[in-house]
């Protein structure tokens, strides 16, 4: 799963502390009130609006995107978009970037949650989200976060060329091993592949440049497709000459073809 940065604008005011802010405070913008997105698939798991508490997260959405994924949203304006249970995709619009809760300025609080809904599951989200495409990101921002690299298109069965089929849900890495970086994933489709390498006991496929995509041992991720030889053709016997003597003594025919053949002392000739 890749998690995408849930807003437009990029720009990190308050980062991650293990134990004392578990979130990241995103709100660098000349524009205060942006458009909150999801960012990946799954279903609706918590909400809170029109709190005037001032306290905590005020108005938050919380979204279950399975294998133990969570992300929450908080702060955000009055009238969220979204209702406990509903089903939503990547890129729907929460709510609005506000300032509601234990808030001293308008600004998105953003939480990833592994291995569980529990507030000790917590972790940085600058680990797990990237930057996509057509996202803006603050200048003093820019090396801290990481970016998603689109996935080279699928192509369609070519028996000329070296191919994958994708069979499951699958990282793309910068490289061959556990130790690349993950640029994004791909879950279907058949794809060119160029070089393959050993490691970590996988076997790495070369997509496109930077992007690898590993198949496991018992051979269940990927369906390979690899170039056929193509048989040697048989080559046509080309007739050595007829020696002139043998022209004159069985009065062959000077335009025609023949196989003369040596069998136990005899010449044989067939046209």
């Amino acid at each position: 799963m890749t998690l995408k940065y849930p807003v437009d604008y990029i720009g990190i005011t308050q980062a991650f502390k293990q134990g004392t802010h578990h979130g990241l405070d995103l709100g660098w913008h000349d524009y205060q009130g942006e458009p909150i997105y999801v960012s990946a698939d799954g279903v609706v798991c918590a909400t809170n609006d029109y709190d005037k508490s001032g306290q905590s997260w005020g108005n938050y959405v919380k979204i279950d995107h399975g294998n133990s994924i969570y992300t929450l949203y908080a702060h955000l304006k009055d009238g969220i978009c979204v209702t406990n249970g509903q089903e939503v995709k990547q890129g729907d619009i929460i709510g609005y970037m506000g300032n509601t809760g234990y808030s001293f300025g308008t600004h998105l609080h953003f939480e990833v949650y592994v291995g569980g809904a529990s507030t000790s599951c917590r972790v940085d989200p600058v680990s797990m989200a990237y930057v996509y495409p057509g996202q803006k990101v603050s200048s003093d921002d820019a090396n801290t976060v990481k970016y998603y690299t689109p996935i080279v298109n699928s192509t369609i069965r070519n028996e000329n060329k070296n191919q994958v089929e994708v069979l499951t849900e699958l990282n793309v890495r910068t490289t061959a091993g556990l130790n690349g970086g993950k640029v994004g994933f791909v879950s279907s489709g058949i794809y060119d592949y160029y070089e393959v390498q050993e490691a970590d006991g996988y076997t790495w496929y070369k997509i496109s440049e930077n992007q690898w995509i590993a198949q496991d041992s018992n051979n269940t991720y990927l369906r390979i497709y690899n170039i056929q030889p193509k048989p040697e053709p048989v080559p046509t016997p080309n007739p050595k000459p007829i020696k002139e003597e043998y022209k004159e003594k069985y009065n062959i025919e000077k335009d025609g073809i023949y196989k003369i053949y040596l069998k136990k002392g005899e010449i044989l000739i067939i046209k």
